[in-house]
């Protein structure tokens, strides 16, 4: 049933890439996420797959089919095969020779299971043969995958060593499987041990991460266990407040918690765990010292860093402010940038009011002021400018003849 899933939901793709690898004498399977997404009845977003032929042997098989194929990672072992305008990567089983956090020097292989030993978790090392559609777990996997238990293959210390960034996916899936109630000891004994190891990492790869982790229902919990573990200090979120909270302390209470619930947004989730203002006191040094992190370190969009300062800027606005959201909905031509403002002051009612509220629109154009009889020039700049003030001073219920009734050509 689980290949039958992946099958359909290919078009027949996952049939071609097994024929023409088995035709060419060679094993085919699915792995990593799509394995794991099918085993807990969750749509996979793509389809990796492996295999025992060498990469150049994968793109020679394909081409002769006519198919495209595209050399994305020949180093790693890694071609993309283009089927019914969908790409599909097929990797080489690999193991790894040398790593140093960062990087990784890979051999190639024909052992299944020493492949899977490289992964990180259990549940992302298990496969599917493509053929059979028989299920291959060397580690437990299904069984930790069904248990929301988040365990490193093998050695936590071994694996992250390997790639320190396995520490924030660590979070990631911790916060994904919302019914796990128990961790993992080795494994936050590793994060505790080798957290330093994230300020090796890219600003790009940790925002990739964490802006999936604060988007996660259990963010309080993550933000609480990140902060004991030196986590979030390690990529630059000095966060006070949280050092005495345990695993078992109700996360929902925490103001993070109440933010993410208003909110899908990474930027106002991240500008309240950067507040964390109801439960001490921010200094400002260290608010700039995060804010400048995220937006040099991280590499964060112009659009985020622009809404993160916003926020950093209006979080003390109150919820009986309703003239300053609508001014600033009506500015912004729409109410994200409010709505997002009243997630992380928990202005429920403000939100509320702008989602039912049709925002007015300035009646009054240029042309109308040329039409008038005005001259082209500033001056009709600085009419309307003086007009929108007036209409917003008025609360936005001058209508066009109203607003122009002083124009003179």
């Amino acid at each position: 049933m689980r290949l039958k899933q992946a099958l359909e939901r290919s078009n027949g793709c996952l049939t071609q890439i097994d024929r023409v690898l088995r035709a060419g004498g060679f094993e085919a399977r699915l792995v990593g996420g799509a394995v794991r997404d099918l085993l807990i009845a969750q749509q996979p977003k793509d389809f990796d797959i492996a295999t025992t032929a060498d990469p150049e042997m994968v793109a020679a098989l394909f081409q002769t089919e006519g198919h495209t194929v595209v050399p994305t990672g020949l180093q790693h072992g890694t071609v993309t095969v283009v089927c019914n305008g969908e790409p599909y990567e097929i990797t080489t089983l690999r193991k790894d020779v040398e790593c140093d956090g960062r990087h990784a020097v890979v051999q190639f292989t024909e052992d299944w299971e020493e492949d899977a030993r490289r992964r990180d978790f259990t549940f992302n090392a298990m496969s599917i043969d493509l053929q059979s559609g028989e299920l291959f777990d060397y580690f437990g996997g299904e069984e930790d995958l069904l248990n929301g238990k988040v365990k490193f293959v093998g050695s936590a210390m071994r694996r992250i060593t390997e790639d320190s960034l396995r520490i924030l996916r660590y979070f990631r899936f911790l916060g994904r499987f919302e019914h796990c109630r128990e961790l993992d000891t080795e494994a936050i004994d590793a994060i505790n041990v080798l957290a330093p190891w994230l300020k090796g990492i890219s600003g790009e790869r940790i925002w990739m991460e964490m802006s999936r982790i604060l988007t996660s229902n259990r963010m309080a919990m993550l933000s609480i266990l990140m902060s004991q573990t030196g986590v979030l200090d390690a990529i630059g979120l000095n966060v006070p407040g949280t050092e005495h909270m345990s695993f078992g302390h109700d996360p929902d209470g925490t103001e993070v918690a109440k933010v993410r619930n208003l909110t899908r947004d990474p930027i106002t989730v991240l500008a309240g765990l950067m507040l964390n203002r109801k439960m001490c006191g921010v200094p400002k040094e260290a608010l700039e010292h995060m804010r400048n992190t995220v937006v040099e370190g991280w590499k964060i969009s112009s659009a985020e860093r622009d809404l993160l300062d916003f926020l950093l800027k209006h979080f003390h606005r109150h919820q009986r402010e309703f003239d300053f959201y609508l001014d600033l909905a009506v500015e912004d031509g729409h109410t994200y940038r409010a709505s997002e403002l009243c997630a992380l002051t928990g202005a429920e009612n403000v939100r509320d009011y702008l989602a039912a509220k049709t925002l007015p629109v300035f009646p009054v154009r240029g042309q109308d002021l040329l039409d008038a009889g005005m001259q082209p020039g500033p001056e009709v700049g600085q009419a309307l400018a003086d007009m929108k003030k007036v209409w917003k001073q008025t609360r936005y219920v001058l209508n066009r003849d109203e607003l122009m009734e002083d124009i003179k050509p």
